[in-house]
């Protein structure tokens, strides 16, 4: 059975705030309404979903963060380049306003 979960995909400048529970830092630079759809169909199950961000403001993506519809976050991390140790990697980190970003996630098995 599948679950939906709407969130809201925010990409921000500069670092991401101490955690989750903290106030929003850095300039909003785009965001994605998801509603993430997810199914427990046993261990080789796999989630894709493909996020595709409207850029608003011209910017360098520092962080990320995910919000539930009560508009609190409930999951972040760091934006960056391939090496950087990112929680996120894109291929590049300075966004122009008026653009779209496409970000597929890849979930692997640990």
């Amino acid at each position: 059975m599948a679950n939906v979960l709407p969130l809201t995909f925010e990409v921000r400048t500069g670092p991401p705030p101490a955690d989750h529970q903290a106030l929003d830092m850095g300039i909003m630079l785009g965001k994605a309404e998801l509603p993430l759809t997810g199914s427990n169909d046993g261990p080789d199950s796999h989630r894709h979903v493909t996020i595709t961000a409207r850029i608003v403001a011209g910017g360098t993506a520092g962080h990320f963060r995910l919000k539930g519809i009560d508009d609190r976050c409930v999951d972040q991390g760091t934006i960056g380049r391939f090496g950087d140790g990112a929680d996120l990697v894109l291929d590049r980190v300075e966004l122009q306003a008026d653009e779209d970003i496409r970000i597929t996630p890849r979930f692997s098995r640990r």
